[in-house]
């Protein structure tokens, strides 16, 4: 991401749209920070996505972490249309993610694991 506001580069790969046609992308809250500093470039990918028949999912967890620390009401209320002009569909959380997914992703990153936030673990159970 581009701290001076210059116009930022999305490389795409020239399949990438016909690969993940008819399937679903799950973004994290890097994603819509990044957009909403390149409007355009990130707009652009977005249409061509949904042109492209790719679903453009989140999980509650990112749109709790994006919207963290608004400043007021309008702000985040602001935040949250950003992301549901962006995305098909947000995706709830349910209690088997905490109890079936989550403790085996824990094991699996072991220690390599200690600087995964909760969202992150979510977003990798939900896959």
């Amino acid at each position: 991401m581009s701290k001076n506001n210059e116009k930022l580069k999305l490389h795409i790969p020239e399949d990438f749209y016909n690969k993940f046609s008819k399937k679903h992308l799950l973004f994290d809250t890097c994603v819509f920070i990044d957009a909403m500093s390149h409007k355009q470039e990130f707009g652009d990918f977005f249409k061509n996505c949904k042109k492209n028949d790719i679903t453009l999912v989140t999980i509650d967890p990112v749109v709790f972490e994006f919207t963290q620390g608004a400043e007021n009401p309008d702000k985040l209320e602001s935040k949250i249309k950003f992301i549901s002009g962006i995305v098909d569909y947000i995706l709830p959380i349910n209690s088997d993610l905490f109890t079936k997914y989550i403790p085996s992703l824990i094991l699996e990153y072991k220690e390599n694991g200690k600087g995964l936030s909760i969202t992150d673990l979510l977003l990798g159970a939900t896959l």
